[in-house]
Order: C-alpha cells, then structure tokens, then sequence
C-alpha cells in the first residue's frame, strides 16, 4: 500500500474513533449528572482495613440509602447528602470504634473521576461523577463504591424498574451491549489525562 493510501486509510478510521467516541462520551456525561455515588476509601490494603471499609459501608447504606429515595434529581441528592456529612463521619467513627480502630474519617461531597465499572446486567461508565467519599485514616487502600442516588447500593446489579429510575439517554448507556467496552477503555484513559 503506498504511503498516501495508508495515511489516508489512518484518517479515516481516526475520523470514525473520534466520531463514535463523541456520541459516546455525550451520553457518558449525560448520565455523570444523574447519579450520586457512595465511595469508601480503606485505610490501607491490610485484611483488617479492607474488612473495616466494608463494616463501614454497610453502615452508611443501612442508616442513609433511605434518604435519597425521595429526591428528584442529583442537585436534591448531594444537597440531602452534603446535610448528612457530619451524621455519616459520625457512624463511619462509631462502626470503626466498636471495632477497635482510631483512624480518622473524612466525608465530602465532591466530583471525582471513576473507571468504567462493569456488572452482569449493565455498565456504569467512566467519567466525573458527584460522590460522596468517606476516607478512612490515609485512604490509601482499595476502594468500595455504590450508587445513592438513584439509590442502587442495596443490590450489586440493576434490575429493569432500577434502570426505568434513569432518563432515556442514561438508561441507553447502562445498557449498552458489550461492544462499548472498548470505548468504556477510551473514555477511562481521557479520564485519568483530564480528570474528566
């Protein structure tokens, strides 16, 4: 193939990436603001800490997933969320202390970049999402995160009424077929140069 036929060749297929990843990264951002997410950070990647973040998490979801069931959009979900910040420090402090731990816990509100995260029955995809982080001690450990709003924690899979709680465009995205997964990769790497 001579040299301009392959460059030409080379455009194309980067004009039909950048295209198909446009139309992607829409619907991605489409639904970044529509979903408020629960993200527990570990200590540290000890057995105990891991073990700790978790006792923690079921802690938050038991005592606040409730209280996002009758918001209306995600403005409504991280306002209910940023009220509770010093209730939630407070439990995660109480659940850490039953179980012999001094760690400090830090919990805010705030947009943070996240990875594809792939389940059976849908994908969540990467991008900047409004969350409410919990850091436990250095935070320096593997994460767990869940979905408050629409509120998703108490299940590791959507079903089709949890899917029907988001718009359209969102609920397009979710179910994507699994073909998106490259793009999911994409939309991951742009992510962590930009932040989102």
């Amino acid at each position: 193939m001579k040299k301009k036929e392959l460059a030409l060749l080379i455009g194309f297929l980067l004009t039909v990436l950048l295209c198909s990843f446009t139309a992607f990264a829409k619907g991605s951002s489409d639904l970044t603001g529509e979903v408020l997410r629960l993200h527990v950070l570990a200590n540290s990647d000890s057995g105990r800490d891991q073990q700790l973040k978790l006792l923690v998490k079921d802690a938050l979801v038991e005592e606040y997933g409730d209280l996002y069931r009758n918001c209306v959009d995600l403005a409504q979900a991280a306002e209910t969320a940023e009220k509770n910040l010093t209730a939630m420090r407070l439990t995660a402090e109480r659940v850490l202390r039953e179980n012999g731990c001094s760690d400090p816990v830090r919990v805010s509100v705030e947009r943070y970049a996240f990875h594809t995260r792939v389940y059976d029955t849908f994908a969540l995809p990467a991008g900047t999402y409004t969350a409410v982080r919990v850091e436990i001690g250095k935070a320096a450990g593997q994460n767990w995160w869940c979905v408050m709003f629409p509120p998703l924690c108490e299940s590791p899979a959507l079903d089709k009424q949890d899917v029907e709680d988001f718009s359209a465009e969102a609920q397009d995205v979710l179910e994507a077929e699994p073909t998106y997964d490259v793009r999911f990769a994409i939309v991951d790497f742009f992510v962590s140069l930009f932040g989102g």
